[in-house]
């Protein structure tokens, strides 16, 4: 369930709707189903009346992304958690790193942002705004879906926006939903956090987060990333283990 107020941009909410169902799709395809997905003929939206209890927008990290240490999780207690969350990736080296979570630390910055004309909390179609006003800064925002057809945790992270920002700082960023509220948070290591994904040996990898294929050296990702980087984001996916490539061709000499 998503609480849906005036500000919330539905177009946004719908979009992922359909990346985690085709997630959940795909993961499902790999496991062997013998089922595959073609496309989503629609999606049904049931409205409530509801009234959003007060508080604060934080939501605490479910326990598979907490175990991979990849993320910082201020424990705001407001609606700022989109400010905290740039704060914490711009100064975490000038803060305890035993105690980054904590709001405190990041207080004395609270002024260096620009958020002139961006209601608070920050909807994810003001992120564009955002960047205008800090153009040093861009922000790539991933969803998550933690669980499984089988109703257990399972770490599953997908592309929501990719900055298309040229700013010198980079900053990731987790959107996570509750049933009552939403938060963001920073995500400190792309690679320690999706590398679960590809391997299970728990080497750091490289990712092009364009169209989310990972690479073992940086040279290879760097020559990659000149094709790429000119195309919008994708979602690569790979036939079932054991399946039998084919292709056509015509006119061959």
């Amino acid at each position: 369930m998503v609480a849906i107020t005036e500000s919330t941009d539905l177009n946004f909410e719908i979009a992922v709707m359909i990346a985690k169902i085709k997630e959940s799709m795909a993961n499902y395809m790999r496991k062997g189903s013998g089922w595959v997905f073609d496309h989503i003929e629609q999606l049904k939206i049931y409205l409530n009346n509801f009234k959003p209890l007060a508080g604060s927008s934080y939501i605490p990290l479910p326990s598979e992304l907490a175990r991979r240490k990849a993320i910082i999780n201020v424990q705001n207690k407001d609606d700022q958690c989109f400010l905290w969350a740039i704060l914490s990736a711009l100064h975490h080296k000038e803060v305890d790193g035993n105690h980054a979570y904590r709001l405190n630390q990041y207080k004395m910055w609270e002024k260096e942002l620009n958020f002139d004309g961006i209601e608070l909390p920050v909807s994810p179609k003001a992120i564009d705004k955002f960047e205008t006003r800090n153009a040093n800064l861009n922000i790539n925002i991933f969803g998550f879906d933690g669980v499984n057809e089988d109703e257990e945790e399972d770490l599953q992270l997908y592309t929501l926006r990719i900055s298309k920002n040229n700013g010198a700082q980079h900053v990731d960023v987790l959107f996570l939903t509750g049933t009552d509220k939403q938060h963001y948070c920073w995500i400190n290591s792309i690679s320690r956090l999706l590398s679960s994904q590809v391997t299970e040996h728990g080497h750091d990898i490289l990712f092009c987060l364009k169209c989310m294929n990972h690479f073992s050296r940086q040279e290879i990702l760097d020559e990659h990333m000149e094709y790429c980087g000119q195309k919008k984001a994708v979602r690569i996916e790979m036939p079932e283990e054991g399946t039998p490539l084919a292709s056509k061709a015509t006119n061959v000499r």
